[in-house]
C-alpha cells in the first residue's frame, strides 16, 4: 500500500542482525534500516558520544534489563538513560526517520499499553493496540484500559 514501516523493539539481548532475521521469520519483509531496537539505540549512543563518569549496562541473558535498572535507580538515586519503549529516545528515533511526516500522522502499532501505546502517545503519534497476540492476549481489554488509564486511538485483534 506504499506505507513506510519501521519496527521499534525493546529486545535488548539480541543483536540487530538477529532481530532482523526474527522479524523476517515472522513474515515482515524488512531491511536492517527498518528496525530500531533499544540495544541498537544504546550502541549508537555509546559510539556517537563520549561518556564521562561511570556508566553501565545491565542485561543478564533472558532477563528484563529495565527491571534491574529501576531497582538500581531506587537504591542509588542515579538517573539512568533509558533507550527502550516507552521512553522518548526510542520514539524520537522513529520520528527522525520520517522527517517528512508529522508525528500525528505516524501510527504506533503494539500489543502493550505501558510501552507501545503510552510511548507512542507521549511522542504525539496515533496508536493501535493489537489484542489477539502478545501481552494482552485473552484479557479483558476494556478493563485493562480502564485500570491503566491508557487508551489507544484504535484497537484491532491483529495487523
Amino acid at each position: 500500500m506504499g506505507k513506510h514501516v519501521q519496527i521499534l523493539s525493546n529486545a535488548a539481548t539480541a543483536s540487530h542482525a538477529k532481530l532482523v532475521e526474527k522479524y523476517r521469520r515472522m513474515g515482515f519483509d524488512i531491511t536492517p534500516d527498518q528496525l530500531i531496537s533499544s540495544r541498537w539505540l544504546l550502541e549508537q549512543s555509546l559510539a556517537n558520544r563520549a561518556r564521562e563518569g561511570l556508566w553501565g549496562v545491565i542485561a543478564p541473558e533472558n532477563s528484563e534489563p529495565g527491571f534491574f535498572t529501576h531497582r538500581a535507580r531506587e537504591a542509588s538515586g542515579t538517573l539512568p538513560q533509558f533507550y527502550g519503549k516507552p521512553y522518548a529516545p526510542a520514539f524520537q528515533a522513529v520520528i527522525e526517520r520520517f522527517t517528512d511526516i508529522p508525528p500525528g500522522q505516524i501510527l504506533m502499532v503494539g500489543d502493550t499499553l505501558h510501552t507501545d501505546i503510552l510511548g507512542g502517545q507521549n511522542a504525539g503519534m496515533k496508536t493501535l493496540l493489537v489484542t489477539a497476540e502478545g501481552s494482552l492476549q485473552g484479557m479483558d481489554i476494556p478493563n485493562c484500559i480502564a485500570q491503566s488509564g491508557i487508551a489507544p486511538d484504535f484497537i484491532a485483534p491483529e495487523i
